[in-house]
């Protein structure tokens, strides 16, 4: 449990880190000269040393924004969204008109099942021993009473309890970044089609794939409307995770504690991981790949893996208008010391020096204790590329991101496999896809084009 000596005395360690680099950075004006290279390299760490601190208040501050509003997910209409109760660490606000909710609310599941279990340890413990039990239930063959699915007998394993399916897909939701925010729709068959307007073009007057601007007089006919829509199908890919643990572990432990929490990990990771990255062929469509994507120009001549101001502003720009109220950046932890250090200078009366400071609040504390950036939250992550490649900083609004998730989770374990060093290994399925709701970036009537999803080119 967090102390709040303990938050107290990390806000007052950043508070003299900050005040030695302001100092540090105020001796050339009052010397008339530029900063050394010794210089220079006290003050990137002291920036290094500041970064950790204000890295460990946000996370603390987004457990404890979690415990005082719990979960913070509903349904509203078959997806799943943060509920309007709750505010997530990140600082993300509810959608308003989105569709969410957690496992149990978004199958529709009055009430959850443990198959005759006790707990998910039992459940484990008995996959583990390899006894035939008639609690287990081989996922394709048998289908839990009044469940509306499709069978898949290609599945194999057994059919993971839907209380503890529940337990290892919304415990990962705490740790992921792309499917608290983005629209969730079950699955029930192994497609699922999901109706959208072919309206991304805006010049000539025209909105929403056809529909143009007419005033008439009395009496007058309106002209024929054609809006023209579009299909966005979600086909189940089948999604695996392989666990590995020693029979020492397992036998000194509880399962839940080894297997239990390798397999919510894993889940948190590896799904980013793919609706941040894949491909689309056998996999998601990860955002980085998606036709909508706009990749922002780095500056002539711009440094090695760095990150201005007209970096970002560019990015900013270019995201969709309704979207800059809902999107969030995303970006690898090394560049937070870019990032603080953002400011708008100002060249003196004869333009040969930058003099002052910031004219605008750039790179701020959110009132969650998070950072913002633009008066958009900052979500840090080692999920994002290295800083100086692309997407090692994106603003996205992953409402406009598509997910469909099938209810079946199956697992299965093996001793095969670590046969010569005493091992077992765990196999869990489950069935999913993902893809953006554009199907290009959006034209304007005039200026440059827009999208949910924004990124920056690399600085190599």
């Amino acid at each position: 449990m967090t102390k709040l000596s303990d938050v107290w005395a990390l806000r007052q360690r950043s508070a003299e880190l900050l005040t030695k680099q302001e100092k540090l950075n105020g001796i050339p004006a009052i010397e008339k000269r530029v900063l050394t290279e010794a210089e220079k390299s006290q003050l990137l760490e002291l920036a290094t040393a500041q970064s950790k601190i204000e890295v460990q208040l946000v996370e603390i501050a987004a457990g404890l924004d979690r415990e005082r509003n719990g979960n913070g997910f509903e349904v509203r209409d078959g997806g799943l969204f943060p509920s309007a109760g709750g505010s997530r660490s990140a600082g993300v606000g509810a959608s308003k008109t989105g569709k969410g909710a957690r496992y149990a609310e978004l199958f529709g599941l009055n009430a959850l099942s443990r198959d005759g279990f006790n707990d998910m340890n039992e459940f484990l413990s008995t996959l583990h021993s390899g006894l035939a039990d008639n609690r287990l239930q081989r996922g394709g063959i048998m289908a839990a009473a009044g469940a509306q699915r499709e069978a898949d007998p290609s599945s194999g394993g057994f059919m993971v309890p839907s209380e503890f399916a529940q337990q290892i897909l919304d415990q990962s939701l705490e740790d992921e970044i792309v499917r608290p925010r983005a629209m969730v729709w079950p699955m029930l068959h192994n497609t699922r089609k999901i109706p959208g307007i072919d309206g991304y073009v805006h010049t000539g007057g025209t909105l929403l794939g056809g529909i143009t601007q007419a005033f008439i007089n009395e009496g007058d006919t309106l002209p024929l409307q054609q809006v023209k829509l579009l299909l966005i199908e979600m086909v189940a890919k089948k999604f695996g995770l392989l666990i590995n643990a020693s029979n020492e572990l397992l036998a000194d432990a509880d399962f839940d504690a080894v297997v239990g929490a390798k397999l919510r990990e894993a889940c948190a990771w590896e799904l980013d991981n793919a609706f941040l990255y894949g491909t689309g062929a056998g996999v998601p469509r990860g955002i980085s790949n998606d036709p909508a994507l706009i990749v922002v120009a780095k500056d002539p001549s711009q440094p090695t893996a760095t990150i201005s101001y007209s970096n970002v502003t560019g990015m900013f720009a270019r995201m969709y208008p309704a979207g800059r109220k809902k999107a969030v950046w995303v970006a690898t932890s090394d560049a937070l010391p870019q990032l603080m250090s953002l400011a708008l200078k100002f060249l003196n009366m004869a333009q040969t020096d930058y003099v002052g400071g910031s004219s605008v609040p750039i790179f701020t504390r959110g009132a969650d204790g998070g950072w913002e950036l633009f008066g958009r939250p900052l979500v840090l992550s080692e999920k994002m590329k290295a800083l100086g490649t692309q997407f090692d900083i994106a603003f996205c609004d992953f409402s406009q991101y598509q997910i469909g998730l099938r209810r079946e989770l199956t697992l299965e374990r093996s001793w095969q496999a670590g046969f010569q060093n005493d091992s077992t290994w765990f196999r869990m399925i489950a069935r999913l896809d993902g893809q953006g709701g554009w199907k290009s970036p959006m034209t304007p009537e005039f200026g440059a084009t827009l999208s949910p999803f924004v990124t920056l080119a690399a600085r190599p």
